[in-house]
């Protein structure tokens, strides 16, 4: 049996993209709407870092191998569904037109400075600049439990988050400020692999759901995936204590306080 991981699949489409209609033949309905979700210039094709990046977390939804950053493939005899999907896509992608510094089609993933789209850099590497965190995907948009997916810097280090799918779902955009909580949590919900904690977020008003949004904490997507609208780090144990010891290091630094800017 092999998995396929975010990183490989990123490099793999590097520079390249992907037709939907091509690669409608190859995949089930429901995956030709995950998948649709991805373009998100609605141009008909997956390009970029960001639209790759958004590809793969919507084949992810399919697998059940517990990680969000790896897709269970089968083997050549007995291939997966996903497998088979992301086949698909390889036939229907090709080459991407290189764009020149002032060629941005509109496509989120920009490009570098030699006018070819980068690669998704994998979890850890900085790709969205130090305390701002990107939303990547939103699902079910503007319903009380809104999920949203994306990517958060701190320390100079890159995490995926959740937020949202339960409760009163996702949280607002907006900057938030950071203080210290918790550095140790047995909550289910806010732990992984034995590693909890919680970072305070500063209240903000909610125009999606009418009210402010309080008592919002950053801590480990634990427990069922997604929050009540705080931003839960994805990832396992390792993961999380990376990610502790960015966010004292940075509250180190700046006197006790972070901004988060979320966007």
């Amino acid at each position: 049996m092999s998995t396929l991981s975010r990183t490989d699949f990123t490099q793999r489409f590097e520079n390249r993209q992907i037709d939907l209609n091509r690669a409608e033949s190859g995949l089930t309905s429901a995956q030709q709407r995950a998948i649709a979700t991805a373009d998100a210039n609605g141009d008909g094709k997956i390009s970029g870092s960001r639209e790759i990046n958004a590809a793969f977390s919507a084949l992810d939804d399919f697998d059940r191998n517990g990680s969000r950053h790896s897709v269970n493939m089968g083997t050549s005899a007995r291939p997966t569904a996903l497998r088979s999907a992301v086949n698909a896509l390889e036939r229907a992608s090709t080459a991407a037109p290189r764009r020149g510094l002032s060629g941005n089609t509109g496509n989120s993933g920009g490009t570098s400075s030699s006018g070819t789209s980068r690669t998704e850099a994998p979890q850890g590497r900085n790709t969205s600049g130090n305390g701002v965190a990107h939303i990547d995907r939103t699902i079910n948009p503007g319903a009380r439990r809104q999920l949203v997916e994306g990517r958060v810097t701190v320390n100079g280090n890159t995490y995926d988050f959740r937020s949202g799918g339960h409760g009163r779902g996702s949280l607002p955009k907006g900057t938030y400020n950071i203080t210290r909580h918790l550095d140790r949590r047995s909550d289910r919900s806010m732990t992984v692999g034995g590693e909890g904690y919680s970072f305070a977020m500063s209240d903000k008003f909610d125009s999606r759901v009418g009210g402010t949004r309080s008592l919002l904490r950053i801590h480990p997507d634990g427990g069922s995936a997604g929050t009540e609208g705080c931003m839960g780090i994805v990832g396992d144990a390792a993961t999380q204590r990376r990610f502790r010891a960015d966010m004292i290091a940075e509250l180190r630094r700046n006197g006790g306080n972070f901004s988060l800017t979320v966007n």
